[in-house]
């Protein structure tokens, strides 16, 4: 009979070690990754907005003596995907997104410092209202303005970042 209770306080202690601690939720929150022409950056999210139909993300990093910023704007408010194309026929872009991006340096003068897309997708995969926040991804081409003579390629990712 002892042998038993032995038996059944090892097993239930080998069970709650097994199913009695709750999992952690490891996937980040509030963050924002960004590919520039293949050379991974990661943004500070600096503010989320969805408001009448319109979703708009902003990011930047900071180094040294220059800051970046991302600009995403969405002609939506809902999970799915949106595109921006270019007609290379008519030169128009028509757009249910858009991204810019902004270059602030005190050493790189001679470089183009705005970049403005043309081309690319945002796609929303979750919007929590309950807890106030964003996840997706982006893919956008880019040129700079005003003379169109550098492009960059920006994608990346946002999780669980916090919107107002």
């Amino acid at each position: 009979m002892k042998n038993i209770r032995h038996i059944l306080l090892i097993f239930a202690i080998f069970a709650f070690g097994l199913f009695g601690c709750e999992k952690n939720n490891f996937a980040p929150e509030n963050y924002f990754e960004t590919n520039i022409n293949n050379q991974e950056f990661n943004f500070e999210p600096q503010t989320a907005i969805i408001s009448k139909g319109i979703t708009i993300i902003g990011a930047h990093e900071t180094k040294d003596n220059s800051k970046k910023a991302i600009v995403i704007s969405i002609n939506g408010d809902r999970i799915g995907n949106y595109k921006q194309t270019f007609d290379y026929k008519t030169g128009v872009s028509v757009s249910q997104c858009g991204l810019g991006y902004k270059i602030l340096s005190k050493s790189e003068e001679t470089t183009p410092n705005f970049y403005t897309s043309y081309e690319g997708n945002v796609k929303i995969s979750e919007i929590d209202r309950k807890n106030k926040n964003i996840s997706g991804s982006y893919n956008f081409k880019l040129y700079s303005i005003p003379n169109n003579n550098k492009s960059y390629i920006i994608n990346g990712t946002f999780i669980k970042l916090d919107y107002k």
